[in-house]
């Protein structure tokens, strides 16, 4: 999976910010079970921006300028509760844990301009649930639904959690037999634009 863009709050200490990053993931599906699968995924995050607030000065930014990367790796499951039939849609319960860690190496301030850190880590461990309602429609199949998160953050010395909830829609299109393309936006929340391939090996539809 292939994230452009996104755009997501954050809270430290009680004081709300935003953010913004490009991820590239590859995640692994494994299905031993016919309801309930079970994934992992890992990835490399780049290009992040940290915008922090501050009632006294004006917002300051941290970015990174060397060619250092950070990643993120996750694990999870998902469980089919009830199959698509004749007149319903098919429904899913998704439940998962994502680490990131990323090093910001500068940060801006208006009026001021940039100044050098001295590498500090940023990270985010975030447990989410997701309920999914999709149906197969020929060679496609969208899906929406709900996701309700609590992030944990680290910022430095400084720490926080922050609960959201967010409305997502997709749409998985097959090419050929067990390969797909996928896309999917977040709408409510948490904004975000992803897009990727699908392929299954030694499975069946």
């Amino acid at each position: 999976m292939v994230d452009f863009s996104t755009t997501t709050g954050w809270g430290i200490n009680k004081v709300d910010g935003d953010s913004s990053f490009g991820n590239v993931v590859v995640k692994l599906v494994l299905n031993p079970f016919d309801k309930l699968n079970w994934w992992a995924r890992a990835g490399m995050v780049s290009d992040y921006k940290l915008g922090v607030p501050s009632t006294d000065t004006p917002k300051i930014e941290y970015t990174n300028i060397s060619s250092y990367n950070g990643y993120t790796i996750g694990a999870g499951a998902k469980y089919q509760v009830f199959p698509q039939t004749d007149f319903n849609c098919g429904i899913c319960l998704d439940f998962g844990v994502v680490y990131t860690n990323y090093i910001f190496n500068r940060k801006y301030q208006e009026n001021i301009g940039y100044s050098d850190l001295s590498g500090t880590k940023f990270e985010d461990t975030e447990f989410h649930a997701k309920f999914n309602l999709s149906r197969k429609i020929r060679k496609t199949e969208p899906y929406g639904g709900v996701s309700i998160y609590r992030n944990w953050y680290k910022f430095g010395s400084n720490s926080g959690t922050k609960d959201n909830i967010n409305v997502f829609a997709g749409l998985k299109v097959k090419l050929r037999q067990l390969k797909w393309l996928m896309c999917e936006a977040n709408l409510i929340g948490e904004t975000s634009l992803s897009a990727g391939f699908c392929m299954a090996v030694g499975s069946h539809e």
